[in-house]
């Protein structure tokens, strides 16, 4: 089944088999509706899973499968929580974890800029995840910032969330420990789909790998820098918490 869909800035074809289609996204789009009916409210769903296998494409790909059923769904994205590119360059992460403005004198041993560790954990707004999660919660229509692929920056009110199915996805919805801040939001969270699948089992898609490398990655950055900086999360497989009743 082929798509167009317009996901982080770029328009493009995306395709996934029938089978997959009809034996897995319809089924889940079947429990996620019965299951905000029994609920009577807006429900969210996380979606966590590695950089560049498709999460993106994936829940907008759902959303709009959705529609074309009757099922009201909208996706949304961890990235457009970000910290702007500006805070990023000035802001550095010291060697106790915290994050501190970069001062003339430096900021003791070995700070490493947040620019450099861009889409790790410290480099997301997370006091702002959890105000739109919680905004979500009480229902209405909830502004969302979007991150562009095109200028690398988020877009802040970019999306207006009104539907009661919430499809969210982000590469680190799971992680707990010390990482509790963002492990965190998951209070708000009713359910997600879980594929323990590794990312080779995603069909390939090259349209949307050919828009990320418009974006500026190239093919296959996304398997070389997850072992370096998000190897922490689910030992490189898909996973979120599990749909329950």
């Amino acid at each position: 089944m082929i798509r167009q869909l317009t996901v982080n800035g770029f328009t493009y074809e995306a395709e996934y088999a029938d089978d997959f289609v009809e034996h897995t996204l319809l089924q889940l789009l079947s429990r996620l509706d019965a299951m905000q009916k029994r609920k009577g409210r807006r429900i969210l769903v996380f979606l966590a899973a590695p950089p560049a296998v498709g999460k993106s494409t994936l829940v907008t790909f759902l959303a709009a499968l959705g529609g074309e059923r009757g099922i009201a769904v909208q996706a949304a994205g961890l990235d457009g929580f970000h910290f702007p590119n500006a805070y990023l360059r000035s802001h550095v992460l010291m060697p106790d974890g915290t994050v501190a403005a970069i001062s003339p004198a430096g900021n003791g041993a070995a700070p490493v800029c947040l620019a450099s560790i861009k889409g790790s954990p410290e480099t997301f707004d997370t006091g702002a995840f959890g105000e739109k999660l919680r905004e979500l919660t009480e229902g209405g229509t909830v502004r969302w910032p979007v991150y562009d692929r095109r200028t690398h920056e988020p877009r802040q009110d970019a999306a207006l969330l009104n539907e009661n199915i919430i499809l969210i996805e982000g590469n680190w919805l799971p992680l707990g420990g010390d990482q509790a801040h963002i492990r965190g939001s998951h209070d708000p969270c009713d359910g997600g789909p879980r594929n323990p699948a590794g990312a080779s089992h995603f069909p390939e898609n090259e349209g949307r790998q050919h828009a990320r490398r418009r974006g500026g990655l190239v093919r296959d950055d996304g398997r070389a820098e997850y072992p370096a900086r998000h190897g922490a999360l689910c030992g490189g497989r898909h996973h979120a918490q599990t749909i329950s009743s």
